[in-house]
């Protein structure tokens, strides 16, 4: 995120659950805090976001990062057996 003040990097030090929205599809607000890393200014930001994509989402990532994690045990057990 990018500081509203002096445009540097920023990282979120806070988030709080606000409210479900009960539409369809499903959305979770939250409000994010923000620190700048240059300025060290507090700003907030108010997230919506949809708990279908953000799940579907979550679940693609840790199928990816198990096929990943799989390829590499199988190239490492190739590469002990091509010393043998």
């Amino acid at each position: 995120m990018e500081c509203p003040k002096c445009s540097g990097v920023s990282y979120m030090a806070e988030e709080e659950f606000l409210q479900v929205l009960e539409t369809e599809p499903v959305k979770v607000v939250t409000k994010g805090v923000y620190v700048c890393k240059l300025c060290t200014d507090r700003f907030t930001r108010i997230h919506v976001e949809d708990i279908q994509a953000k799940k579907k989402s979550e679940e693609k990532a840790v199928q990816s990062s198990a096929k990943d994690y799989r390829q590499a045990r199988q190239d490492e057990i190739a590469e002990t057996l091509r010393f043998f």
